[in-house]
């Protein structure tokens, strides 16, 4: 159970509506709610995902990682680092402009 709520997209969203009223920036939550998105494609069986819980409605992914070779395993690493790599760069402007204090 601790899996399955800590997974839970709801659960993202509610902390997303906790950090909003703060005043808080919510672009970490992205991390958290890829993370879950992506489970809910990549696990089957017991680690299957309930990207709603408690809502009823647990989704059977379409592969597990788990059982993939090595050389899979190699390139889904590859390819989640070149995009991590591509959205570092293309957000590196903002970044700079959201942290300079505004006059």
């Amino acid at each position: 159970m601790p899996y399955w709520f800590t997974h839970s997209l709801l659960l993202v969203f509610i902390v997303f509506l906790g950090f909003r009223k703060k005043g808080w920036r919510t672009w970490p939550l992205m991390a958290w709610a890829s993370h879950g998105a992506i489970d809910i494609l990549s696990h089957t069986g017991a680690w299957s995902t309930w990207p709603f819980f408690p809502l009823p409605g647990q989704i059977e992914g379409i592969g597990d990682p788990w059982s993939w070779s090595p050389l899979w395993r190699a390139i889904c690493i590859t390819l989640a680092g070149a995009a991590w790599y591509a959205t570092s760069v293309m957000t590196a402007t903002w970044r700079t402009n959201a942290l300079e204090p505004k006059p």
